[in-house]
């Protein structure tokens, strides 16, 4: 009956939240600057990055490649190949051992770990969505002024939802 929907209400929600844990739970590293995000950043560059987890296992090694302001970009590879490393390295959730990660000619590491926060995002190809409102999923519970909200529609293609 109705205890069997919210049992797997809450099952569906434990499971987006904790594979979203690792992101969220991340512990900032020690080093982080001051600086702001550069507003007029025209690409963001990975220069023979490797970035690994203590336990030496997955992980990039000797990784290089430039995004574009305004490309859109899919990380596809099998299973180990590095996707999450990569994702994990480009929200700052983990530093590179080596190499040179720079957005518009800044190094990441001089970027305050809130303007990383508020100006880089990552869409999965498994949505995770709590049964929460639109709003609340799109900020996540963060304050949103109403312009970013409607930046984060228009580029979510989700133009017609009521937030």
């Amino acid at each position: 009956g109705d205890s069997t929907g919210l049992f797997d209400a809450l099952s569906d929600d434990w499971i987006s939240v904790s594979r979203m844990a690792p992101i969220f739970l991340a512990e900032a590293s020690e080093s982080r600057g001051t600086a702001a995000f550069p507003s007029d950043w025209r690409s963001i560059d990975l220069v023979n990055v490797r970035a690994q987890y203590s336990n030496d296992q997955g992980g990039l090694s000797h990784f290089s490649t430039s995004i574009k302001r305004g490309e859109h970009v899919g990380i596809v590879g099998w299973s180990g190949a590095g996707k999450s490393t990569l994702a994990k390295v480009l929200l700052g959730v983990l530093p590179p051992q080596e190499g040179r990660y720079q957005i518009g000619g800044v190094d990441f590491l001089e970027i305050a770990r809130d303007e990383m926060a508020a100006n880089m995002s990552m869409v999965l190809q498994d949505c995770e969505l709590f049964n929460m409102t639109l709003l609340e999923n799109i900020t996540l519970m963060r304050e949103a002024s109403p312009e970013r909200l409607a930046q984060a529609v228009r580029i979510a293609q989700i133009g017609r939802a009521h937030v």
